[in-house]
């Protein structure tokens, strides 16, 4: 069965914000817990205007200043934690800056981004380096809200937004059995699976969960895997508000939330060559209208549609960070 490995390496996007350091203190934090490295990678966005019509002397060096003042600042948190934090610069887009770096080394690489709480029209409009690693993001991802941790004992699995293959038993096993194991690699001991209650696949989730109880119970002297030790619950919700308050009275460590490649909700990163069809034209106007159920939606490169605003809202207000798993991560075989 395919499946996927520990992260060997994070990538931290910063940009001189709090939110940004926030987010490397947990990847180091993450990395000593799983035994690998962190770069910081601070990006600043590219000028290519006439510098002679400027009031600044020279726009690039005020770019330059901003690009040391966060490495400087990140070299110093790993004095500070005591642990061997890289560095790295580039210009242009976080997410493709991010994405370049980490598709350039293993398979096994994270990324990881902070996320402030204060969010206006304003910034949505003009574009935030959040909203383009969610859309865009072609490895593991993990937003960390300001003032939020991995810790605790549980872990979400957002399996709405695992539906695609309606009926099929490998699809939800993959899912949960990659959710299992990445609980596993931070010692916690509950997996929570959250989906909507018109989930059209509960009743094959009841039969699996049934059937792995089961299994638990002629497994309980010998404990043979490790996976059939973590508790998993099913909890069924009526909207998305009330799986949020849920998770805000006892806050998971974190929430596993998948990620597909077939169909507008879970569309693939901005400038992967979607054709603008007839029939995928019915879906934007479709899913303008009818919101999806959902804890978060992906927007792809339409990211004026509300359900951009509505993601990226919510990402930055979660009780804890969302670690969001493209389909196309299970690139390694889980050993036997």
């Amino acid at each position: 069965m395919k499946g996927w490995k520990r992260p060997e390496h994070l990538w931290v996007g910063i940009n001189g914000k709090a939110s940004g350091y926030h987010a490397l203190k947990e990847a180091v934090s993450i990395a000593r817990w799983l035994h690998a490295g962190v770069t910081a990678v601070a990006v600043a966005p590219t000028y290519d205007g006439d510098l002679s019509l400027t009031a600044i002397g020279s726009v690039q060096n005020e770019l330059y200043k901003d690009l040391e003042i966060s490495l400087r600042r990140a070299m110093e948190i790993g004095e500070e934690l005591n642990f061997p934090i890289q560095i790295a610069a580039e210009g242009g887009d976080v997410c493709e800056a991010l994405n370049g770096r980490a598709s350039a080394a293993a398979h096994t690489n994270w990324i990881v981004i902070g996320a402030g709480r204060i969010f206006s029209p304003v910034r949505w409009l003009v574009g935030t380096a959040l909203l383009s690693a969610v859309s865009g993001s072609v490895r593991p991802l993990l937003v960390v809200p300001e003032e939020t941790t991995i810790s605790g004992e549980t872990v979400w699995l957002d399996l709405r937004s695992a539906e695609g293959r309606s009926g099929s038993v490998e699809h939800v096993l993959k899912w949960m059995n990659v959710a299992l194991e990445t609980t596993s690699w931070f010692g916690m001991d509950r997996l929570i699976i959250a989906r909507p209650e018109k989930f059209p696949d509960r009743d094959l989730l009841q039969k699996i969960l049934a059937e792995r109880g089961h299994q638990q119970k002629l497994q309980e002297a010998s404990l043979q895997d490790p996976l059939m030790a973590i508790d998993v619950v099913d909890v069924a919700y009526r909207s998305v508000d009330e799986c949020i308050l849920t998770m805000r009275e006892i806050p998971p460590a974190f929430i596993f939330i998948p990620r597909l490649f077939d169909g507008l909700s879970h569309s693939g990163p901005v400038g992967s060559g979607r054709s603008l069809s007839l029939g995928f034209l019915s879906r934007v106007f479709l899913n303008w209208l009818v919101p999806t159920e959902g804890i978060i939606r992906f927007p792809g490169k339409f990211r004026f549609l509300p359900a951009s605003w509505k993601t990226e809202k919510l990402l930055r207000t979660l009780p804890c960070p969302a670690l969001i798993v493209p389909e196309n991560a299970f690139l390694t075989e889980r050993p036997a």
